[in-house]
């Protein structure tokens, strides 16, 4: 039986059947890296609350550990009391950075901001993989990342009148993970249930794809 990828977590669980993508949450003064995977980024909530160089210094470090997944989460949100320039500022350093070390790819948190990083990606010609986690805007704004190669990460399904419930049953199934993010209230088989129930498939079958995605489009070091 294939385990359950929480694609997105910020909640450290030792659940055995599921394979969890840790956030590092840089809004907490001690940072620790699990033994699982991980990513690393300055979330744009935090901007002026962390030291930015040491974060950097951070992911200069640890980017080669077989562990670090992505560079994450970054981006652009504008209902943050973070000042909206200072945020796409860092968030350019970022995706330089990125280009820089050669890391693969990008966990995106976007509110009310994606066209705005459509455009920074555009004008920094970002090449690698772009997941847009928590995904929750339209199908039309989920057609316009074509031009990247860009997966979605959806983890809104068991809310009402959520536009996740329509999105998820519109893309390639090869290019939907699921996820938990911070929250507490559904676990991440309460999620991959939803989701099977909206995808007309089920969870087994579910569980098989979400897995081969994951195998045939991370770079990934692990017994899967």
């Amino acid at each position: 039986m294939n385990k359950y990828i929480d694609f997105h977590t910020h909640i450290n669980q030792q659940d055995k059947e599921i394979i969890s993508i840790y956030i590092v949450s840089n809004g907490k003064k001690n940072l620790s890296l699990p033994d699982s995977y991980y990513c690393l980024g300055i979330h744009p909530w935090y901007i002026e609350s962390i030291n930015k160089s040491e974060i950097y210094n951070l992911i200069k470090k640890e980017y080669l550990n077989k562990n670090f997944f992505a560079l994450g989460e970054i981006g652009l949100d504008k209902i943050s009391n973070t000042d909206y320039k200072l945020q796409t500022q860092i968030f350019e350093e970022q995706i330089h950075l990125a280009q820089e070390l050669k890391i693969k790819t990008l966990i995106v948190h976007s509110v009310k901001a994606y066209s705005d990083i459509l455009s920074i990606l555009k004008n920094l010609n970002w090449t690698g993989k772009l997941v847009l986690h928590g995904f929750n805007s339209t199908y039309e704004m989920a057609k316009s990342f074509d031009q990247f190669e860009t997966y979605f990460s959806f983890g809104f399904l068991l809310y009402k009148k959520s536009k996740a419930q329509d999105v998820i049953t519109k893309l390639p199934l090869n290019k939907v993970f699921l996820e938990t993010d911070d929250q507490k209230i559904y676990s991440i088989k309460d999620i991959y249930h939803q989701a099977s129930i909206l995808l007309n498939i089920t969870e087994e079958s579910l569980r098989s794809t979400i897995m081969n995605s994951f195998k045939n489009n991370f770079t990934i070091e692990a017994n899967l």
